[in-house]
């Protein structure tokens, strides 16, 4: 949730995108852990769970990769406390 709220703040969006990442990848290892299921629909249901918190993770490693490297700055997410970056350079 902390990751969630500094990305809408625009404080440490990269710290925040890299903790989204953390959780929803670790979720999905965790939670949605379909080579262990037997059952065939089962297996199909938890392996969508678990592509969709890779997708999401991902999406949240993009992000971060783009505001560490400085292409986009994390003001561009509308209102922010400061333009603080938690990896600056």
């Amino acid at each position: 949730m902390l990751g969630g709220i500094y990305i809408a703040i625009g404080l440490w969006v990269d710290l925040g995108a890299l903790l989204i990442a953390i959780t929803v990848i670790l979720a999905g290892i965790i939670f949605h852990a379909y080579w262990k299921e037997t059952d065939a629909t089962a297996k199909m249901n938890e392996q969508i769970a678990f592509n969709k918190d890779l997708a999401l993770g991902g999406a949240a490693l993009i992000l971060f990769a783009l505001i560490a490297s400085g292409t986009i700055s994390g003001s561009d997410f509308g209102p922010h406390v400061g333009n603080i970056s938690f990896f600056s350079k």
